[in-house]
């Protein structure tokens, strides 16, 4: 059974990851919970009293009035589907959630209301902060159903549960997952072969190993995506190195990424 949550900000681009996640994992005795945070700015004062539980009322209703948006979309009836709503920054609140409750996989869109901004920079927000993997969703993205995956190995230990969630993924769409390397002149004694955990762990699913040169790891990946025709890029969230090249080296590469291609963060 799968445990996903759901982050909304009540707008069309979250129903739609929503409905794409329950679809790629199916209903049947899976979990689902709801996510929604929300501040205080402009609405309401915090320190008033009795000004914060009519807000938080406000956006209960509004969690409702999605659910029953989503259930019309999906049938449910054979899932679990959980709720929270919550005062305060959503990647905060969604580590809280992973801590308390057994959750394999946030899946999110990356962007939200007539396609702001905001909704998109939680997204990130969840994705460098957050101890779960983590599946942001582009606008532009209608269906889950993988063909080819691209896993990014750094050549540094993996624990074996870290690709878990990858290898149900690659299973529920019959996918292919195409390792890549990408050899940027590290010395081998710093380099950890882990071939034989892919091989354990992707043993029923189709997949193999490529090796590029080049001299600039996310370059060279957006290159073998696109030229591999890859549907989803996967990689360790080491919360160093190589994640945090993705998102700062170049703002216009992370852009260029999520536009397109569906980016999920495992994590060890």
């Amino acid at each position: 059974m799968a445990h996903l949550l759901l982050p909304t900000d009540f707008s069309d681009q979250s129903l739609k990851a929503a409905t794409l996640a329950i679809d790629l994992f199916g209903s049947k005795g899976n979990q689902f919970t709801l996510v929604h945070s929300y501040n205080a700015a402009g609405l309401a004062d915090p320190l008033v009293p009795g000004a914060l539980p009519d807000l938080h009322k406000i956006h209960s209703d509004g969690l409702e009035e999605f659910e029953q948006k989503l259930r019309s979309k999906c049938d449910l009836t054979s899932a679990k589907v959980n709720s929270i709503v919550a005062f305060g920054p959503l990647s905060g609140v969604i580590d809280d959630a992973a801590k308390e409750k057994d959750v394999d996989l946030v899946v999110m869109a990356s962007a939200g209301r007539s396609g702001s901004s905001f909704f998109g920079s939680n997204a990130t927000g969840v994705m460098q902060g957050a101890h779960i993997p983590v599946l942001e969703i582009p606008m532009d993205v209608t269906s889950l159903s993988f063909r080819k995956i691209l896993f990014a190995d750094d050549k540094s230990p993996i624990e074996p549960h870290a690709l878990d969630i990858l290898a149900a993924i690659a299973r529920n769409s019959g996918a292919t997952v195409l390792i890549a390397h990408v050899a940027t002149g590290r010395p081998a004694r710093d380099q950890v072969d882990n071939t034989a955990l892919f091989d354990r762990v992707f043993a029923a699913i189709p997949h193999r190993s490529v090796m590029v040169e080049h001299n600039d790891v996310e370059t060279a990946l957006f290159e073998l995506a696109a030229r591999e025709l890859v549907d989803l890029i996967a990689m360790l969230h080491r919360h160093k190195g190589l994640w945090e090249g993705l998102f700062h080296s170049s703002a216009t590469k992370a852009v260029a990424l999520h536009s397109k291609i569906p980016v999920l963060a495992l994590e060890q």
